[in-house]
């Protein structure tokens, strides 16, 4: 046989049958050659077919599992191709190409999760004085009330407003640990 196609399992059966039957399209005096014919048809052509039948089976659960492979590649394809433009429309990615990656080019647009926190400590860093002036700005308003107060015989206005100043202080130092537990 040169087909190349695989044989189907009445094809295998066919053989089967002729190998078990060859005794009736032939006689054989010779009895060396005889033994030999009996092992072919007895042991070696039924081995041949089951070997057969097993790579056809295990062909068909391959062929199966590639299958698979190929829709969970096409899943993985989509799912990559939805986070790319969730990350950059195509006309900042581009589109696949043979020179072009969408794939790649949302990833370079991506900022590590570190860098973003060496960034946040950045602005952070050259916002702190500003901050600092503000609140040095509201301090200095607040001690002024407290002045005025005392200057009118206000003890109890300015005690309202020394108060007022502590808990905007306590509120100032809350901000100040959750900036720095970030």
């Amino acid at each position: 046989m040169t087909d190349t196609t695989p044989l189907t399992s009445q094809q295998l059966d066919d053989i089967e049958t002729r190998a078990a039957s060859l005794h009736e399209y032939a006689t054989l005096t010779d009895e060396p050659f005889q033994a030999d014919a009996d092992e072919l048809t007895g042991v070696d052509v039924p081995a041949l077919l089951a070997e057969v039948r097993r790579l056809q089976t295990g062909l068909a659960a391959e062929e199966r599992l590639h299958g698979d492979t190929i829709d969970e590649r096409d899943r993985a394809t989509d799912m990559a191709d939805k986070l790319a433009y969730a990350i950059a429309s195509e006309t900042v990615i581009g589109e696949h190409t043979a020179d072009n990656s969408p794939w790649a080019n949302a990833l370079e647009l991506i900022t590590s999760a570190a860098d973003v926190d060496k960034l946040r400590a950045r602005v952070r860093e050259l916002e702190r004085p500003a901050v600092e002036a503000k609140r040095n700005e509201i301090r200095q308003s607040y001690t002024e009330l407290i002045s005025q107060a005392e200057e009118d015989r206000d003890p109890e206005g300015a005690f309202d407003v020394q108060v007022r100043l502590r808990e905007r202080e306590e509120q100032w130092a809350q901000e100040d640990a959750a900036v720095r537990s970030v």
